[in-house]
């Protein structure tokens, strides 16, 4: 299993911290805030992963080759576009195989890595936290509407109706990589 995470944004919501800093290194805790969901991937297992990076990313590159040296990296030209574009940016480093896409500014949970791997039958799925009572999350994250099987029916910061927010973490194939591609090209980029 492979994965990616991306980390290529400016940050802009985060200024004046992002000023000189990009988001994926402002630390928490202590720890650059992209330290959080590369160690969960690999407590996971997932020890083949790639950063895509985009704004400042001498300075990302730097930073985490200094803490992972085994790191791969994927760079964003266009990082002011939205996360399918550097998911995009990845392709070559996934190839046709299924992955694990983790967003750089999440505090992931090992755990909850473990457990979207724990069933070997998902090939495409965001993990969600219904349960959520942190305000920050609630009025900032990207809110989730499913269907009664639970399949996303809408997703977005400014869903007024909606049950969950997102985690940060999703399982993925090949098949999406398509799909954006064939996005791209129906918006002339």
């Amino acid at each position: 299993m492979k994965g990616i995470i991306i980390a290529a944004g400016y940050g802009s919501r985060l200024k004046p911290l992002t000023a000189n800093t990009p988001k994926s290194l402002v630390e928490i805790d202590g720890k650059p805030i992209i330290t959080y969901p590369i160690d969960a991937l690999v407590a996971a297992g997932i020890s083949d992963i790639s950063v895509v990076v985009g704004y400042r990313a001498d300075m990302v590159i730097n930073n985490i080759e200094k803490l992972y040296p085994s790191i791969n990296f994927s760079y964003n030209k266009d990082y002011d576009g939205d996360n399918a574009i550097s998911v995009f940016a990845a392709r070559s480093f996934v190839g046709d195989d299924p992955f694990v896409l983790a967003m750089g500014d999440h505090l992931i949970s090992s755990s909850l890595v473990t457990t979207l791997l724990s069933d070997s039958t998902i090939n495409r799925t965001l993990c969600v936290d219904s349960e959520s009572k942190n305000e920050s999350q609630v009025n900032d994250g990207t809110r989730v509407m499913t269907d009664s099987k639970g399949r996303i029916i809408e997703i977005g910061k400014d869903l007024k109706n909606w049950q969950s927010i997102d985690t940060g973490l999703f399982m993925m194939d090949s098949e999406v990589l398509d799909n954006i591609k064939y996005l791209i090209t129906r918006q002339g980029k």
